[in-house]
């Protein structure tokens, strides 16, 4: 769920909770709410650092997995015309379940085939037949992307799993909590404090919302998996 969305409901609900006056007898309310603030810009602050580079490095990482499939597609076009359409059936096969299913982790959580399957046509390409230098270097080549998909996986696993654990979720839901106490004990001076106070909490929350997006990897609804997806469909049907 998408929080921003929600702002205006969120900032009439809190206008009216803080239009209600809190006095527990704290003459310097203030004192609170900077250190509170302070605390919790800190942690915020390292957590969406954090999840903004595991971002970026799912996003190297996918290019690298997506672009060495295209290499062996095309690569496979030096040993035969024949040898190039099943691997390009292979590899399509594998990026349409993840068109098919919106998801771009899909073989990551789900068995996956498609190096095995390729390994052995490659196998069942070469058998026991001598190559010429072209397709010799182009046999390495192949190998070589194979075996970098290999660790492109587990890297791409790692990351996927790298999510935020229940100790730095419990950090972050104290400082929210005692943050937007905190604001309750300023004084509603005029009638346009509980607008700010309203303002700031409804920030607060789109901050946290945020957080757990870059967490989740929904930020971007995993747009850059799924035209990288397309775009590896379009080149196996001669498109691109």
């Amino acid at each position: 769920m998408n929080l921003f969305y929600y702002s205006p409901i969120l900032f009439i609900f809190f206008y009216y909770f803080y239009s209600i006056q809190i006095d527990l007898g704290f003459e310097k309310p203030e004192v609170f709410i900077t250190i509170a603030s302070f605390l919790f810009a800190i942690f915020t602050g390292f957590f969406i650092s954090r999840q903004s580079q595991r971002h970026r490095d799912l996003r190297q990482e996918i290019a690298i997995n997506d672009g060495d499939f295209t290499a062996i597609y095309r690569s496979f076009g030096h040993l035969s015309q024949k040898a190039q359409k099943e691997a390009g059936k292979i590899i399509k096969k594998h990026f349409q379940k993840i068109l098919k299913k919106q998801d771009w982790a899909y073989h990551l959580k789900q068995k996956s085939t498609t190096l095995i399957d390729l390994h052995a046509l490659l196998k069942k390409e070469i058998g026991a037949k001598k190559m010429p230098s072209l397709k010799h270097v182009t046999i390495q080549y192949i190998l070589e992307s194979l075996n970098r998909l290999q660790l492109t996986r587990k890297r791409l696993i790692a990351y996927h799993r790298e999510r935020m654990n229940v100790m730095q979720w419990g950090l972050i839901a104290v400082l929210t909590i005692i943050l937007l106490t905190a604001i309750s004990f300023l004084h509603n001076t005029t009638f346009i404090v509980p607008i700010y106070k309203a303002f700031y909490a409804v920030i607060i929350l789109v901050v946290i919302n945020y957080i757990y997006r870059l967490n989740n990897l929904r930020l971007f609804k995993d747009a850059y998996g799924i035209q990288s997806s397309r775009d590896v469909i379009e080149i196996i049907e001669g498109k691109k």
